[in-house]
């Protein structure tokens, strides 16, 4: 089930948190895949600890050469594409936007939004040339609920799912999927800065506010990744598939 043997993926954003968990669960599923992030030595020993079937590039994704390169290597490696995973993001400072800076604003849209863009502009012609691909975007539930202090964040990752949807319509004819997940809290290197100064008693109360009673982890979001990537979600395309352990329906 969920069988992605001989698959070729790209994973951006791998080198930590969600992005690792999303490689690790997509080769036990059987899939080869290619790292990338900007963090040479971390990426290379992720790659080596998955074995053989895996490899690190390094890019920057806000740089179009830079992807470009990224996905002509993961081509080379494979011989094609089947699957893309936007996972690469950032976060700027939890302020109000009377606070925000244009230096934050470039900042967070250049990875959150444009990396995006650019590597499913360079991903979609190897995929339309073969009548079938892959694209999984990991946006946020910050794209459908309100969140104070992170307005440029919340603007980019719902900008992430329109633009799921429009890709969807515009390339499902060519057999392409395209959909996003939207993870709520999980704890990662990403949001150190948040549950860092959380104290023990700070930690079960947030546990306790989601229905079931827990924060996410990793592997939670790398898993609805692998379902929305494999055939057995053959039909569906332009969907947001929540993993907030059901916070957003409080």
């Amino acid at each position: 089930m969920f069988a992605l043997d001989g698959k070729v993926a790209l994973v951006t954003g791998a080198t930590s948190g969600i992005g690792t968990a999303i490689c690790r669960a997509l080769r036990e599923r059987g899939a080869r895949v290619v790292l990338s992030g900007r963090r040479v030595e971390r990426g290379e020993e992720l790659a080596s600890q998955l074995g053989a079937d895996s490899c690190f590039v390094p890019a920057d994704v806000s740089v179009e050469d830079d992807v470009r390169r990224l996905v002509q290597a993961a081509v080379q490696w494979g011989g094609t594409l089947d699957i893309l995973v936007n996972n690469a993001g950032v976060l700027t400072r939890r302020v109000p936007i009377t606070e925000e800076s244009e230096k934050d604003y470039y900042r967070i849209t250049d990875v959150n939004l444009k990396g995006v863009v650019l590597a499913c502009k360079h991903a979609l012609p190897v995929m339309a040339a073969r009548r079938r691909g892959v694209i999984c975007n990991v946006s946020s539930i910050s794209a459908i609920r309100g969140v104070a202090n992170t307005p440029l964040y919340c603007a980019t990752k719902g900008a992430v799912s329109a633009l799921t949807r429009s890709l969807a319509v515009r390339h499902g004819p060519e057999g392409i999927r395209v959909n996003a997940v939207l993870p709520g809290f999980v704890p990662t290197e990403l949001n150190a800065t948040v549950w860092q100064r959380w104290t023990e008693r700070e930690w079960r109360e947030r546990a306790a506010a989601y229905p079931l009673r827990r924060l996410g982890k990793p592997e939670d979001v790398a898993a609805a990744v692998v379902f929305l990537c494999s055939d057995e979600a053959g039909w569906i395309t332009g969907a947001e598939l929540i993993v907030d352990g059901g916070v957003s329906a409080l």
